[in-house]
């Protein structure tokens, strides 16, 4: 019941309030680039060393077994007895039997799908979405535009 080992690399930084310039937008704005230039030289130091730089410590979190124990008792109880009825029903079961087995598993796959797929987070940011949809939107207009003055041309 081991897992496989799983990797995964965080640099924690804590900021105190005393050090967040609270003066004008200007001098916060200078604050936080510097900021990110800061985490973008980080983040480029972890990509070439494979770590982060000295004042970050590695921290080994061990791995529970709980995952692999809940896993266990679903397929005890869950996975072998819907094995046991689909084995009856490949050799007992009639044809429309069978056909209405795979159309209800069919059915309940595509709900699962839909479902996961409504929760689905989308990563990312939509700077910039706004102004392609305005852009298209003045596109569109100005196609119909010129094709209202081609018409009265004609």
């Amino acid at each position: 019941m081991d897992q496989l080992p799983c990797a995964c690399d965080i640099a924690v930084r804590r900021i105190p309030m005393s050090e967040v310039p609270i003066g004008s937008d200007e001098e916060c704005a200078k604050w936080l680039t510097n900021l990110y230039k800061e985490k973008d030289d980080l983040v480029d130091h972890h990509i070439k060393h494979k770590v982060f730089p000295s004042p970050y410590h590695e921290i080994q979190v061990p791995t529970r077994p709980w995952p692999n124990v809940v896993m266990s008792i679903w397929i005890l109880f869950v996975g072998l007895p819907i094995l046991s009825l689909a084995s009856y029903l490949l050799y007992v079961g009639a044809w429309y039997t069978l056909v209405g087995v795979v159309s209800s598993l069919i059915i309940v796959n595509q709900l699962f799908y839909f479902i996961i797929k409504m929760t689905e987070v989308r990563y990312g940011s939509d700077h910039g979405l706004k102004k392609k949809a305005d852009s298209i939107k003045n596109k569109e207009e100005d196609t119909k535009e010129t094709f209202k003055n081609h018409k009265k041309e004609k």
